[in-house]
């Protein structure tokens, strides 16, 4: 920053890291809430102990539509992850009906 105010191009460069520091932080929140849900995919929906189909269909539902809600940030990622969880949620939890049989 010093070198660039001295070249006359600090205010420049003020903008660029500025614009810089808001992707970051819409990145890492991104980040976190992404994880955050994933984390209950797999302690909340996955795991044979839980709740019944019904309620886990429920949920993943939900998890499905948060993904869908934040895909516009990083569609590239998060689209074949939600796509996959939505199309196959069926066969993702056939084994949950056994249980509660």
């Amino acid at each position: 920053m010093t070198r660039a105010r001295q070249r006359g191009q600090g205010r420049e460069f003020s903008a660029r890291l500025g614009q810089a520091r808001l992707e970051e932080t819409a990145a890492i929140t991104l980040a976190d809430d992404v994880a955050l849900l994933l984390r209950w995919l797999r302690e909340d929906i996955l795991p044979p102990r839980g709740p019944d189909l019904a309620t886990r269909l429920a949920l993943l539902d939900w998890l499905v539509d948060e993904l869908h809600q934040r895909e516009s940030q990083c569609a590239h990622r998060i689209a074949p992850v939600r796509k996959l969880l939505k199309n196959h949620r069926q066969e993702l939890l056939a084994y949950v009906q056994r249980l509660d049989e």
